[in-house]
C-alpha cells in the first residue's frame, strides 16, 4: 500500500518492527518501540510552540541516536529540517536560514537570544501527546542547499512524496530483512538522507557514525564487526579506500556509489575482493531527491567503457532534448529533463531561477513539471541512460555540487581583485579547485584562502591559488580556459611551497602552501586529505595510534609534526617526503646545479636520475637549464642494495650458480610457440625493462649493475632442447648454473616437451620479487601477440629504488646496528637449534589456505601467520622457537623491475607467539625489526653475532591482486619455478580469490606434510 507521508510509512514499520533495533552509535541502541516514543515526545514539544506543517527548523546537532530522535520527531509533525554545518562560516549559515525562512533553530546546547531551541530540553520525557497533522505528502522533509548565483547558497526543498519515492522499498537498491545501513554522510549532502530513510523507512539497523569523517578503520569495524552491510560513499572515498586496502569489503552485500564518475577500474577490484557483493552506480540532482538513475553494476559488465548511469526509478519520468527542444534519437546526447514526485518544488528565495530550471513541457498527451538538470545524457537501445558531461560549469567535487563561475563570483568582490577564475584541476592524483587572479598589490594567495574561509563552506574553497601577469585569450577574446589549465594543471608544484621533507610528505595529502602555526586546512587540506594521512601514517605504525579525532584537536601542522616526529618508526616516512628519484631521457640537456641528480649511459642511451616530487617535474627541470651536459661525465654503473648484494655473496662466497634461478613455461595453448621470433621478443624485452640488458660488475671495490654491458645481451636461447616432461625440463633449467658476472640476467627459449613446443623464461631472481617477475612475463605475452602494444617508457625503476635503499641504509648504519647488537642474546641458543635432516632431492606441496579478512601486509595478519609458522614448527617438526628469515616488500608501492626485499631474521619464541600471546606488544616487537631491516641480511647476522649461522627456515607472504593470481593460474604451466634456498621455504600468496601456499622443502615429505598441516591448521583459526 503507497503513503502519503513519511509519518504514515513510519506508523507502519514502528508496529512491524517494534523491538527491532532502529539505531545504534557507539554501543548505545534504540528500538523502533523507543524510537516511536521519544520522536512523538519531540513532535509534541515542537507542535507546542505553534509551528504548523511546512515550517522548517535550523539544525546544528551532529550525528548520534539525539539527532535521529529529533529529525524523525520533526519530520512526522510534518515540520523540515536544515541542516547548518558548523563548519561553515556564520555568515553562509546565516543566508541559508534566511533564505530557507528559518525562524528557530535548534543546538547541541543551550544559546541565549530568540529563536533559538536547546536539544536537551526538546528530548525531555512528557506526557504531551501531539495532534498529529494530516499530511498530503507535498510537505518538505529536509531543506539542502549547493552553490549559488553570485556565491550565495542555492535552497532546495525535498519532500515526503520525493523521499518515499526513492527510499520506500526500493526496487532500485533491493533489500532483505534485518539489513544494516551506515549512516556516515554529512547531513547536507543527499547521501545522509538516503542512508537515514532507506534504513527506517524498511525495518532496518541504521549504525550512526560518530561525528567526523569516515576513516578505513572506522568503516573495517563497522562492517567486520558490527555487521554493516549497506553502504553509500562518494566515488572519490570509494576509490581511496580501495587504493589503500580491499579487506574491509568482506561482508558488505550492497553498495550504492555516487556524486562523482566511476572508476572501473576500482569497480573490478571492489568485485575481485569480495563475493556476495553488489556495487550500484547511483546518479541524480538535489532537486529531484536524492537519486534519478540507478545501475545495478554487473560483476561482468564492460571496462573498457563508461559506466552507464542505469534506469530511470520508479518515481522518475526522464526526456532528452536537443538544444531546439525536440527529443532526442537513441544513443544522442541531449540535455536531461527529469520529471516526477520526486521534484523539488523549486528555489526557496529565488524565483527567477526555479522559473528558468523548473519548466512545463508537453508529453504523451499531458503536461510535465520539468527539471533542466544541464546534464548531457543519452539512452541506448536496452534503455540505459549515460552522462556524458555539463551544458555549463557546473561539477561534482567529492560530492558535492558547486559552479565554478559562482565560486569564482565570490572571489571577484576581494578589495583590489582584477579579475580571477575558477579551474577544476583533475589531472593529479586528487581533483581540486584552483583560483587564477590577476596580480595586483595586497592580492596575495593567504589572504585570499582567507578570505574564503569567512565567506563559503568548506566544499567551495579552491586548494591553489596562482597569480599571472596577464590572462590567455582566444582569437574572439575570451578567456582561454584550455590553455590555463594546460599550463597550471597537473602535478606542478605552486612556488610558495614548502620544500623541506616535512613539507614534501604533507603536500601528498593536499597541503600546498604551509604555515606551520596554521591548521591542515588553513594550508589547503580537506577531510579526505586528512582520512588520507590518518590511515597512510596507521599502516606505518601497524596499529591505529592516530585518531582522526585527536588529529583534527590538532591546531596547527608543528604540532601535527611533532607527534608524527615522536614515532621512529614513521622516520623514513616524513625524510622521504613525497620525492623519488626519475629517470628522464637525456640528449642536449643538462642538469641544474640546484637539483641533486647526475647523468647514466645504458644499451638505451642517455638519461638524467633527478630527484623530484613527480615526472613533470623532473622534466621541468631538465628543460630549464642553460647548457648541455658532456657526456664524458655519464655513469654507466648503479650500486647493488643489500637484498640483491645477498645474491652476489651466495654466488662469490658459496660458490652456488643455481640458488636464485626462476623458471616459467608459458602454456602452449594460451601463448603458441611456434612462429615466434625470440631475437624480436628479447629486444623488445630489453627496451621495457633495461635491467633485463645489464649484469652484475665489479667497480672501484663495490658491486653494481653495468648498464651498458660488452658484449651487449643477448636474451635468447637456441637450439630447441627437447624433454620427455614438464618436470624434466624444470630441473634443467633449475640446476643450470647462471652466473650475474658473466651471463645474462634473463632468457627467453623454446623447448619441446613431450612432442609439444612451449615457450620458456629463464631468470634470475635478482630481476624482481614475484610482482616484478609478474610484469615481465605480461610484457612476454603483450609482446609475442603484438610487438607494437608496449607502451612508450622504459621501466627504470630499480635505480630509484636502490638509490632510496642506499639514504636509509646510512640513516640505520649506526643506531641500527647498535640495536641489533642488543639483542644477540635473544638469538645466540636459538641459533644452536639442531635442524632436521634434508634430503637431496626437494619436495614441493601446495594447498589452500581460508585467509580472507585481512591483508597479508596488515601487521595482525603477519603476527597470525608467524604464529601459524611457529606452530608448524612445533606441531610438525618438534621445535619450540626456530628462526626464522622473514622476506617482506621494501617498497609501499610494487616494485616491478629489480629484487627489493628485505630478510629479517626473526626467532620464532613461545614468549612472543604461542597461542594466546599478547599481539601488540609482539607487533610492535616486529615493527622493531622490519625498521632496522635496511642494514641488509649479512649485517644483521653480523651484528648478533651469527657469523657462521645458517638459516633452515624461510617464511614470505606475497600479495596479489586477482587478476594477476587468475592470469598466472590460466598461462604459466608449471607449478615449481624455483629451488628451496634454505630447509624449509613456505610462500604464502593472498589474491582477493583466495590464498596459496606454497611449500619448498628439503624435509622428507612426510616431515614436510606434517608441518603443513599444522600451519593451515592454524592459519585458519580465528
Amino acid at each position: 500500500m503507497g503513503h502519503l507521508s513519511i509519518a504514515s510509512r513510519l506508523d507502519e514499520v514502528f508496529a512491524r518492527h517494534a523491538t527491532d533495533t532502529a539505531l545504534s552509535c557507539n554501543g548505545a541502541r534504540l528500538s523502533y518501540r523507543e524510537l516511536e516514543q521519544r520522536s512523538a515526545a519531540v513532535a509534541a514539544r515542537l507542535l507546542g510552540l505553534g509551528l504548523s506543517p511546512g515550517s522548517t527548523l535550523g539544525l546544528e546537532v551532529e550525528r548520534s541516536i539525539e539527532q535521529l530522535v529529533l529529525l524523525v520527531g520533526m519530520v512526522r509533525a510534518g515540520l523540515s529540517y536544515c541542516y547548518l554545518d558548523r563548519s561553515n562560516p556564520p555568515q553562509w549559515n546565516q543566508s541559508v536560514c534566511e533564505r530557507s525562512g528559518v525562524h528557530w533553530r535548534i543546538t547541541q546546547e543551550a544559546a541565549g537570544g530568540p529563536g533559538y531551541l536547546a536539544l536537551e530540553p526538546l528530548l525531555a520525557p512528557t506526557d504531551e501527546r501531539p495532534c498529529w497533522p494530516q499530511l498530503t505528502g507535498a510537505e518538505p522533509v529536509y531543506v539542502n542547499f549547493s552553490s549559488g548565483t553570485t556565491g550565495a547558497p542555492k535552497i532546495i526543498p525535498c519532500t515526503h512524496r520525493g523521499v518515499l519515492g526513492f527510499c520506500d522499498r526500493p526496487r532500485h537498491f533491493p533489500l532483505q530483512p534485518g539489513f544494516r545501513m551506515l549512516y556516515a554522510s554529512n547531513l547536507t549532502f543527499d547521501a545522509s538522507q538516503f542512508e537515514i530513510w532507506t534504513a527506517l523507512l524498511n525495518g532496518g539497523e541504521l549504525h550512526i557514525h560518530v561525528p567526523g569523517p569516515l576513516t578505513l578503520g572506522h568503516l573495517r569495524r563497522y562492517i567486520h564487526d558490527a555487521g554493516v552491510d549497506s553502504l553509500w560513499l562518494t566515488s572519490t572515498l570509494f576509490n581511496t579506500f580501495i587504493d589503500i586496502d580491499r579487506d574491509w569489503l568482506r561482508g558488505v552485500q550492497r553498495l550504492m556509489v555516487g556524486g562523482e564518475v566511476l572508476s572501473a577500474g576500482h569497480i573490478q577490484q571492489a568485485y575481485a575482493a569480495a563475493d556476495g557483493l553488489t556495487l550500484y552506480n547511483g546518479y541524480g540532482p538535489t532537486e529531484n531527491t536524492m537519486g534519478t538513475c540507478v545501475y545495478a553494476i554487473p560483476r561482468d559488465f564492460d571496462s573498457t567503457r563508461e559506466i552507464p548511469i542505469g534506469h530511470g526509478v520508479d518515481d522518475a519520468v526522464l526526456l532528452l532534448v536537443r538544444a531546439d527542444g525536440q527529443e532526442c534519437d537513441v544513443d544522442e546526447p541531449g540535455e536531461l529533463l527529469i520529471a516526477g514526485d520526486g521534484l523539488s518544488p523549486g528555489y526557496l528565495g529565488d524565483a527567477a531561477l526555479t522559473r528558468e530550471r523548473f519548466i512545463e513541457r508537453p508529453w504523451q498527451g499531458q503536461t510535465l513539471r520539468c527539471y533542466r538538470s544541464g546534464d548531457l545524457v543519452s539512452r541506448d537501445g536496452q534503455g540505459l541512460y549515460h552522462f556524458h558531461g555539463r551544458s555549463d560549469d557546473q561539477i561534482k567535487l567529492r560530492g558535492q555540487r558547486l559552479s565554478l563561475t559562482e565560486v569564482a563570483a565570490a572571489f571577484k568582490r576581494y578589495p583590489g581583485m582584477l579579475d580571477c577564475a575558477v579551474l577544476l584541476d583533475d589531472r593529479g592524483s586528487e581533483a581540486q579547485l584552483l583560483l587564477v587572479y590577476l596580480e595586483a598589490p595586497g592580492v596575495e594567495p593567504g589572504a585570499l584562502a582567507e578570505y574564503g574561509r569567512q565567506r563559503l563552506p568548506p566544499f567551495m574553497l579552491p586548494q591553489r591559488f596562482v597569480g599571472l601577469e596577464r590572462f590567455p585569450l582566444r582569437a574572439s577574446g575570451k578567456l582561454d580556459i584550455a590553455e590555463l589549465k594546460q599550463r597550471l594543471c597537473g602535478e606542478q608544484r605552486p612556488r610558495d611551497v614548502d620544500d623541506s621533507a616535512a613539507g614534501r610528505f604533507l603536500a601528498r595529502f593536499g597541503v600546498c602552501a604551509h604555515d606551520r602555526q596554521r591548521s591542515f586546512f588553513d594550508n589547503g587540506g580537506n577531510s579526505l586529505g586528512a582520512i588520507k594521512l590518518v590511515d597512510t601514517v596507521n599502516r606505518h605504525l601497524g596499529r591505529e595510534g592516530l585518531g582522526l579525532e585527536q588529529f583534527y584537536r590538532m591546531s596547527s601542522l608543528q604540532q601535527l609534526l611533532d607527534w608524527l616526529q615522536a614515532q621512529p618508526v614513521l622516520a623514513p616516512l616524513l625524510e622521504r617526503g613525497t620525492e623519488q628519484y626519475y629517470v628522464t631521457p637525456l640528449q642536449q640537456e643538462s642538469l641544474s646545479e640546484a637539483h641533486a641528480g647526475f647523468s647514466i649511459n645504458s644499451h638505451l642511451g642517455r638519461f638524467a636520475v633527478l630527484r623530484a616530487t613527480s615526472a613533470s617535474q623532473a622534466r621541468e627541470v631538465l628543460r630549464n637549464v642553460p647548457e648541455p651536459l658532456q657526456a664524458a661525465g655519464d655513469s654507466r654503473w648503479i650500486g647493488l642494495n643489500k637484498s640483491q648484494l645477498s645474491m652476489v655473496y651466495a654466488e662469490l662466497l658459496h660458490k652456488d650458480l643455481r640458488a636464485n634461478n626462476v623458471l616459467y613455461l608459458f602454456r602452449p595453448e594460451q601463448l603458441p610457440a611456434a612462429g615466434l621470433d625470440l631475437a624480436t621478443l628479447a629486444q623488445g624485452l630489453k627496451q621495457r625493462y633495461p635491467l633485463a640488458g645489464c649484469r652484475v660488475a665489479r667497480v672501484e671495490g663495490e658491486y653494481c649493475f653495468d648498464l651498458a654491458p660488452e658484449p651487449p645481451a643477448r636474451l635468447w636461447l637456441d637450439p630447441v632442447a627437447e624433454f620427455p616432461s614438464q618436470e624434466a625440463c624444470v630441473e634443467h633449467f633449475l640446476q643450470r648454473p647462471l652466473s650475474l658476472f658473466e651471463q645474462d640476467l634473463c632468457s627467453l627459449f623454446k623447448v619441446r616437451i613431450d612432442g609439444v613446443l612451449h615457450l620458456g623464461l629463464w631468470l634470475h631472481h635478482i630481476l624482481g620479487n614475484h610482482v616484478g617477475q609478474l610484469s615481465l612475463l605480461r610484457s612476454v605475452e603483450q609482446l609475442a601477440q603484438d610487438p607494437q602494444s608496449m607502451p612508450e617508457g622504459a621501466d627504470f625503476s630499480f635505480i630509484g629504488n636502490n638509490l632510496m635503499q642506499v639514504e636509509d641504509y646510512e640513516r640505520l648504519a649506526d643506531g641500527g646496528t647498535e640495536a641489533w647488537e642488543q639483542e644477540a642474546e635473544e638469538y645466540a641458543p636459538l641459533a644452536d637449534v639442531v635442524a632436521p635432516v634434508a634430503t637431496a632431492q626437494p619436495v614441493q606441496m601446495r594447498t589452500r589456505l581460508a585467509m580472507d579478512p585481512l591483508k597479508l601486509a596488515s601487521p595482525q595478519r603477519l603476527f597470525h601467520l608467524l604464529q601459524a609458522f611457529r606452530q608448524g614448527c612445533v606441531g610438525g617438526l618438534g621445535i619450540e622457537a626456530p628462526i626464522v628469515n622473514l622476506l617482506f616488500a621494501w617498497a609501499e608501492q610494487a616494485v616491478i623491475s629489480g629484487f627489493s626485499t628485505y630478510t629479517v631474521p626473526v626467532p620464532l619464541t613461545p614468549e612472543r607467539f604461542a597461542q594466546g600471546c599478547e599481539p601488540q606488544a609482539t607487533m610492535d616487537y616486529l615493527n622493531a625489526k622490519l625498521a632496522r631491516a635496511a642494514l641488509g641480511y649479512e649485517e644483521i647476522l653480523a651484528a648478533l653475532g651469527l657469523y657462521g649461522f645458517a638459516p633452515a627456515f624461510l617464511c614470505n607472504f606475497v600479495e596479489l591482486p586477482a587478476s594477476d593470481a587468475q592470469w598466472l593460474h590460466t598461462r604459466i604451466a608449471n607449478p615449481v619455478t624455483e629451488w628451496p634456498k634454505t630447509l624449509l621455504d613456505l610462500t604464502v600468496v593472498k589474491s582477493a580469490q583466495d590464498c596459496e601456499v606454497l611449500l619448498n622443502s628439503y624435509l622428507p615429505e612426510p616431515q614436510a606434510r606434517a608441518f603443513l598441516e599444522s600451519f593451515v591448521a592454524a592459519g585458519e583459526r580465528r
